[in-house]
């Protein structure tokens, strides 16, 4: 608005000074020119503020994508303490006669299962699970896999091995090896 107020003045000088009797449309057209530069100006800044504004949003959009980034290995390393718990309570099963514990057995297949869980969606970082419970999975998993007994009169215990844990069995043994 002061623009526009700023230009009317200014023409209103320049038609005083040059007596507005005579004015002709040829001189207002080099009036007009006049302020082609000022045009000129004022687009400039405007492509300027308009790139820079882009410039801006992708740089957001960067610094947003690494605090993602940050949020989301913060939240995979809080799984870890709950996850340790898990497993600290869980004994060997002794397969090595027919009087199987059951419910530690229950305990062992439920927490292979869910580390597998784990690893197979990357809720933590491999590299934290292989260093903490990589080997203990796998001692678990060839016990349950090495066992011949019937655990509930209908299944051995290798048939609770799913096809999820052995895919994860295979994958922590190709890492540690």
């Amino acid at each position: 608005m002061i623009i526009i107020v700023f230009f009317i003045v200014l023409f209103v000088i320049i038609a005083r000074l040059h007596n507005t009797e005579t004015i002709t449309l040829t001189q207002l057209g080099q009036l007009g020119d006049t302020f082609g530069v000022l045009t000129s100006l004022f687009t400039g800044c405007a492509l300027l503020f308009t790139v820079a504004a882009f410039v801006g949003l992708i740089w957001n959009i960067k610094l947003q994508r690494q605090t993602l980034d940050e949020q989301i290995k913060i939240s995979k390393q809080r799984y870890f303490f709950d996850f340790h718990r898990i497993w600290e309570n869980i004994d060997f099963v002794d397969t090595s006669h027919i009087n199987l514990n059951i419910c530690n057995f229950v305990k062992v297949v439920n927490n292979l299962s869910l580390t597998a869980l784990i690893w197979n969606n990357e809720i933590m970082e491999h590299k934290i699970m292989l260093e903490t419970f990589g080997r203990f999975f796998m001692d678990h998993y060839e016990r349950l896999d090495n066992s011949q007994y019937i655990v509930d009169l209908q299944r051995e215990s290798r048939s609770y091995l799913t096809p999820d844990i052995k895919k994860t069995y295979d994958a922590i043994k190709k890492e540690l090896t």
